[in-house]
């Protein structure tokens, strides 16, 4: 058995945004970002016998775009869009791509309450660009880049107080069963449902 020693991952951010609220109903938001990580924990292989190891440096940069709509009481909406362009400054390297960091990724997210019955509706949407899930390394300079396609899964969950103590939940996640990958060869969870309560002392 051999064990692996890591590197603690170690980053400077650096993060500028601004807000506006433009109305009573509609809020934006804007923010730029930098990262700048020593010691990137990554496999050298995508696969379950690859070893965990330390890139020397990359970077990140992007921004995000935010948004918030409650046009009545009983709505509200977000969505968030967020850029990034990652790059491997490691010495040495084989190429400048990074694993398992999209340019592009979406989140929305929905919240109704249903009128006289009180019950709350969420649905929760992601969308994830593609990534890079293999790319040539110096142990393995051999291994071809390969990306993993792009995704977008639904989540729904059904809520309901009685008298502010007890809620009954149920929902879905990954609603409409979408076959996706993480990462390669790391398969998402299909549709799974669940129920449950909750009760408040």
């Amino acid at each position: 058995m051999v064990i692996q020693i890591l590197n603690l991952k170690k980053s400077w951010n650096y993060v500028a945004g601004i807000s506006h609220t433009f109305n009573k109903a509609f809020r934006g938001e804007i923010s730029f970002f930098y990262h700048d990580i020593k010691d990137w924990i990554t496999r050298d292989i995508p696969t379950f016998e690859g070893r965990f190891e330390n890139k020397g440096k990359i970077s990140i940069a992007g921004f995000e775009l935010s948004s918030q709509y409650t046009p009545f009481k009983n709505f509200f909406l977000e969505v968030n869009y967020t850029y990034s362009y990652a790059k491997d400054k490691s010495p040495g390297r084989i190429t400048d791509k990074v694993k398992n960091i999209p340019k592009h990724k979406v989140d929305i997210t929905m919240n109704y309450v249903v009128p006289r019955l009180g019950i709350k509706t969420t649905l929760v949407g992601l969308y994830m660009g593609k990534v890079w899930g293999q790319l040539p390394t110096s142990s393995a300079p051999y291994l071809p880049a390969v990306e993993v396609g792009d995704y977008f899964i639904v989540n729904v969950k059904l809520s309901k107080e009685f008298k502010k103590h007890l809620e009954f939940y149920l929902g879905a996640e990954n609603l409409f069963d979408r076959n996706y990958q993480q990462e390669l060869d790391f398969p998402g969870p299909g549709r799974n449902l669940y129920a449950g309560m909750i009760y408040k002392f």
